[in-house]
């Protein structure tokens, strides 16, 4: 093997290939006499593995390490201090959009190349965003939370009153005062041109945070009423919110108003779950697989019950009711149904 450091390279950078998770982009040179290992991982776990590998495929050979981690000990970390920003495969406004994040949302700092940033999402999703939508300077302590799909900021507490901004469901504001049914929501404190300029909101449009749902049920009917508030949404590939959503991004958005975290794809949603025996309860999920191949996972649904589901659809463009017993493509890729509920509850 030590006469094939392509080959070796290759097997190990394969090993860390799930991009949206990992990173282990690595160089091997031999060099008079010791093999010299460099490039970039993750953190400090993909380091000991890839020199564990190496140890193994090369026996007794000298190894000098010059790894780059990503992760540091004292990270930075920034916020979202506009609306809604894009994750991107790529440092462009042309490459792949992976995901989305809504205003106030934390990410690790792993890079920065001047107007872009390559970052880790709390969920551990890797890209590349945006450098000027985000901020070093924390907002306020949240209160509320957005409660409907997009909801108008307004420049004084009256309907009449220009919009200053939106902000999607899910987004967590402070609120400062109140005045009849309406309540005034805090500027981000970095006044970024681009960023919350606070406002006024109606009052049945935000969610206090100590009110989420307590109960399996009444975590269940949350995402239900969330998801079902979205019909009609066109799909988008890497959409989260009511601009624009695909099937992972309904699911996760759903269960986190009801209080609850999933992972950003359908495959490691369905991962993260309990698996579950048909029929299906409100507000579990059913995970369908490609026509090429059983084996992946290529789409998700939330349960209304039984085989009722909702989903966003490319097929549907977007999010819409279905049978998918009645439906053949669905009834064709069904593949299994997971629960984060315990089901004897």
């Amino acid at each position: 093997m030590a006469n094939e450091p392509d080959s070796l390279i290759k097997k190990i950078n394969e090993r860390f290939s799930d991009s949206r998770t990992e990173l282990a982009d690595i160089v091997l040179e031999e060099s008079t006499g010791r093999w010299i290992v460099s490039g970039r991982v993750l953190d400090s776990r993909t380091r000991s593995a890839v020199l564990a590998d190496l140890s193994v495929a090369l026996p007794g050979a000298e190894v000098m390490d010059t790894l780059q981690e990503l992760r540091k000990p004292y990270p930075q970390w920034m916020n979202v201090a506009v609306n809604l920003t894009g994750l991107y495969a790529r440092p462009s406004w042309l490459a792949e959009m992976l995901s989305q994040n809504i205003y106030g949302a934390v990410v690790e700092i792993l890079e920065d190349r001047g107007e872009w940033v390559f970052v880790r999402q709390l969920d551990g999703y890797l890209g590349w965003m945006f450098k000027d939508y985000l901020s070093l300077v924390e907002p306020g302590i949240s209160s509320h939370r957005v409660g409907v799909p997009m909801m108008l900021l307004r420049t004084e507490p009256d309907e009449a009153a220009p919009v200053a901004f939106r902000l999607p469901e899910g987004a967590e504001v402070q609120v400062s005062a109140s005045s009849g049914s309406w309540m005034k929501i805090e500027p981000h404190p970095d006044g970024l041109p681009c960023g919350l300029p606070g406002g006024w909101a109606k009052s049945p449009e935000l969610m206090a945070l100590q009110t989420l749902p307590g109960t399996p049920d009444e975590k269940r009917q949350v995402i239900l009423a969330t998801a079902l508030g979205l019909a009609g949404v066109p799909y988008l590939w890497g959409g989260t919110t009511a601009a624009g959503i695909d099937c992972s991004g309904l699911a996760q958005l759903s269960y986190r108003m009801a209080g609850l975290t999933l992972p950003r794809d359908a495959d490691m949603q369905k991962d993260a779950g309990q698996p579950l025996e048909s029929p299906n309860e409100p507000g579990d999920l059913l995970f369908f697989c490609s026509e090429e191949d059983r084996s992946r996972i290529s789409h998700v649904a939330i349960s209304l019950g039984g085989w009722k589901v909702i989903h966003s659809s490319r097929r549907r463009n977007g999010v819409a009711v279905d049978d998918v017993q009645a439906v053949p493509h669905l009834k064709e890729t069904y593949l299994s149904a997971c629960t984060y509920f315990n089901p004897e509850s």
